[in-house]
């Protein structure tokens, strides 16, 4: 007699799936790694957006970043309850002067923006002078992704950086500047830039 396996498996697409506007709309998928920045508390933040497919996109900010074990914690949970765990309150590098800014991160599914692009992307966070680097891959089975490498070095300061190459939805920069600006509220204390060019998140 055959015996029925009891753990539940992923199929390799469950993340396109169910994160389906993440991964398949550019506007939203940056929207969302915009708004990851806002709830890390960074005051900066960097989008590049390539002019040609198979060139990187990155987005990188100067919030609080995170230690290996914050990353396994909340970046490798599914669907991580940020308002849960960490409250809706964002907590500030040690360098920046705290103030009232409220997280818009609910449902953990934002991270994955990237994969808006391609089916892997690589996150690069530091903080306590160490830097931790992973690349991060679509799989099936036991998990819908998976860290398939992970390297350390030594970083002063803190920030994320999360980058892949454009193989599918290539965004256009012009059209992502006027939708980045109308989705975030004016606060002098948070610049985003595109390509270099400053948002005018004022109007």
């Amino acid at each position: 007699m055959s015996m029925i396996s009891s753990e539940v498996k992923f199929e390799d697409n469950f993340l396109f799936r169910s994160c389906r506007s993440v991964t398949t709309t550019p506007d939203i998928s940056l929207t969302e790694l915009v708004a990851n920045a806002w709830d890390a508390g960074a005051t900066n933040v960097y989008i590049t957006i390539p002019d040609e497919e198979g060139e990187i996109i990155s987005i990188e900010d100067n919030g609080v970043g995170m230690t290996d074990v914050e990353f396994d914690q909340r970046w490798m949970t599914l669907n991580y309850d940020r308002q849960k765990r960490q409250g809706n309150k964002v907590i500030f590098p040690p360098d920046v002067e705290e103030y009232n800014r409220i997280a818009y991160g609910r449902n953990g599914i934002g991270r994955h923006g990237m994969l808006c692009f391609a089916p892997y992307y690589t996150v690069e966070t530091w903080k306590d002078g160490v830097c931790n680097q992973y690349d991060i891959a679509i799989t099936s089975g036991e998990s819908p992704y998976k860290i398939t490498n992970h390297l350390t070095s030594t970083k002063e300061g803190h920030g994320t950086k999360i980058y892949t190459y454009v193989h599918d939805h290539h965004p256009k920069a012009d059209e992502m500047k006027d939708i980045i600006s109308a989705r975030f509220l004016y606060d002098p204390r948070f610049l985003v830039r595109i390509n270099g060019n400053v948002l005018d998140l004022s109007q």
